[in-house]
C-alpha cells in the first residue's frame, strides 16, 4: 500500500530508478577541446608555413605536435572518467554516452591522421633540415 492508503499505484523507490542526469559534463568539454585545439593550431601552422616558409610556423607546428600528444592523453583520461561517472542510466542515455565517447575518440584519430599528413606535406615540400 502507498502512504496514502491507495494500493492501485506501485510505489517507486527514487534511488533505485535509473537517472538520465548527465554528471561531469565539463570532463567531456575538456576532452573535446584537448582534441580540437592542437588540430586547429597544427593546421594553421601548416597553412602559415606553406604561405611564408617562416621558421616561426615550423616551430609552432612542432609544438602543436607535442601539445597534441599531451592534450590527447589528458583528454583521454577525462573521457574515461566521464564515461565511468555516467555509465549508469537508461538505455537511451547509455547510447547517447557511447556516441559522445566514440565521437571524441574519432576526433583523436583524426588529430593523429592530420598530424601525420602535415608532417608528410612539410617533408615533401623540403621543409625539414637535412
Amino acid at each position: 500500500m502507498n502512504p496514502d492508503g491507495n494500493s492501485s499505484e506501485p510505489q517507486v523507490i527514487s534511488y533505485a530508478t535509473p537517472s538520465d542526469e548527465v554528471r561531469s559534463r565539463t570532463l567531456l568539454k575538456i576532452a573535446r577541446w584537448a582534441g580540437w585545439i592542437p588540430l586547429y593550431v597544427g593546421l594553421g601552422s601548416l597553412i602559415g608555413w606553406l604561405i611564408s616558409r617562416s621558421d616561426f610556423f615550423m616551430t609552432s607546428g612542432v609544438l602543436a605536435l607535442y601539445s597534441g600528444i599531451i592534450g590527447s592523453g589528458v583528454g583521454f583520461v577525462c573521457l574515461i572518467v566521464y564515461y565511468f561517472v555516467n555509465r549508469s542510466g537508461t538505455a537511451a542515455r547509455r547510447l547517447e554516452l557511447s556516441q559522445e565517447v566514440l565521437g571524441t575518440i574519432a576526433l583523436y584519430i583524426c588529430d593523429y591522421a592530420a598530424a601525420f599528413l602535415c608532417v608528410i606535406v612539410v617533408v615533401a615540400c623540403g621543409g625539414m633540415p637535412h
